[in-house]
């Protein structure tokens, strides 16, 4: 069984999307789930993806989940963390979850991986 991961942090949004603000805390979130995945759960350092600020774009966040999925096998961890700005998606309605249970509650993305909402208004039903 092979660990992978991939690991996003985002503080400096000034590159990224023009009036959003910075934010303070998720290179450091970032940085803590990587060496979590490290000390507490043995992942191997070559198979951890880390990426924040600059680095954090939305093609380069696709890549390396597009690698990871790539490679992975049956009975591999593939992980995700993502500590940013995101922003609710029509497609969290037919989102799945692994509790029968669980509501979905929204998805969140990363700058640049969805189309910014509509602002035209729709009746309600």
């Amino acid at each position: 069984m092979t660990k992978r991961a991939v690991v996003v942090g985002i503080n400096d949004y000034s590159h990224q999307v023009p009036g959003w603000p910075n934010l303070r805390y998720c290179v450091a979130d970032a940085n803590a789930v990587y060496h979590l995945l490290l000390d507490s759960f043995e992942f191997d350092p070559a198979g951890i993806t880390l990426l924040t600020d600059q680095a954090a774009s939305s093609a380069n966040i696709r890549r390396a989940l597009g690698h990871m999925l790539a490679v992975s096998e049956p009975g591999d961890v593939a992980f995700f963390f993502y500590s940013g700005h995101g922003g609710c998606t029509p497609a969290a309605r037919r989102a799945c979850s692994s509790s029968p249970s669980a509501r979905p509650r929204g998805a969140t993305s990363p700058t640049g991986t969805c189309p910014r909402p509509r602002t035209r208004s729709r009746p309600r039903r």
